[in-house]
């Protein structure tokens, strides 16, 4: 198996929609995507010809933001969605002072995957995301250079 890191390019959107309707109870649509590749940092990993994970995120002046992150459920657990932090945080040092993100309250592995990463809780933002129930909280998380 040979797993690569790649820029997303236009025809990616419809199977980073797929992987993330996979992944998550509320994805991002494949148009979404293509906007998202129009106008952020989009990456794709790939094992052979098939995309296993993906990254979006933004730079604006010297602060970050991940917008979204996730791995094919398939291939969850073996150190992807690391690699893809990691890779994040490589992409913004001696760019941004900080970066930011906001995770779902109920999402304990992503939260524990980015404390692991260095972020911190900062915030919250009340009834942020839609949820099956309803709407959720997000907490907002935060990372800093040192």
């Amino acid at each position: 198996m040979t797993v690569r890191l790649r820029q997303a390019r236009f025809n990616d959107g419809a199977a980073m929609a797929s992987l993330e309707a996979r992944a998550a109870s509320h994805p991002w649509s494949e148009n979404q995507y293509a906007e998202s590749i129009a106008s952020h940092q989009c990456w794709v990993l790939e094992n052979d010809s098939q995309l296993i994970g993906l990254l979006v995120f933004t730079r604006i002046v010297d602060e970050a933001e991940l917008f979204n992150i996730a791995i094919d459920p398939a291939f969850q657990g073996q150190g992807y969605a690391n690699q893809l932090m990691q890779f994040l945080l490589e992409q913004n040092r001696g760019h941004a002072g900080k970066i930011f993100l906001e995770v779902r309250e109920s999402n304990t592995a992503a939260i524990g995957l980015y404390q692991r990463c260095g972020f911190a809780v900062s915030g919250r933002r009340k009834e942020y995301y839609p949820a099956h129930n309803g709407r959720e909280d997000a907490l907002m998380m935060s990372y800093e250079y040192r």
